[in-house]
């Protein structure tokens, strides 16, 4: 809600919209005083990482189920505690060197693939730190397109998708 409208892209709706399937907000409203600190609240849906929602609440509010999530590296990940050792969240080598284990989508490539001329499309991967660091992390289907919306050059992506930042 700090934000002046004149940033957002052109068309932004307001209130909610659906992504995916899910009605998320399309801001997220400060309305108390600095002193009355609030908290980001996000309702995830069940056996997936998909968002349902989110919220602003005050951070004394208590809810069913809370989870408080602790901010770690994105390095982590290639080094989680499994057994005696560990392993890594993502592929280490081959074709599919820095994609999520096991993310394949089937249908996705099925039906996707051809036109969109990704065959991994869909498919979730590391974010990497710039463009000489994994794979192309791009969020237009556009072939032409996924230098542009690739959000590892964050400014770029906020300005490929509108963003008057």
């Amino acid at each position: 809600s700090y934000l002046a409208a004149s940033t957002y892209p052109e068309g932004w709706p307001s209130g909610r919209q659906a992504v995916l399937s899910e009605s998320l907000p399309t801001t997220l409203s400060y309305t108390t005083a600095p002193t009355d600190p609030l908290r980001l609240q996000v309702r995830l849906r069940s056996g997936t990482h998909r968002v349902m929602d989110m919220w602003l609440a005050p951070a004394a509010t208590e809810k069913k189920i809370s989870v408080t999530a602790s901010l770690q590296p994105l390095e982590s990940l290639r080094h989680l505690p499994f057994k005696e050792s560990s392993t890594s969240f993502y592929e280490t080598d081959g074709s599919r060197k820095g994609y999520v284990k096991g993310s394949y989508k089937p249908r996705e490539r099925l039906l996707m693939s051809w036109w969109a001329l990704a065959w991994k499309i869909g498919q979730d991967k590391s974010l990497g730190k710039d463009r000489q660091d994994g794979t192309v992390f791009y969020t237009s289907l556009k072939p032409w397109a996924r230098k542009a919306s690739d959000m590892r050059d964050f400014a770029n992506f906020l300005n490929y998708w509108g963003w008057k930042l």
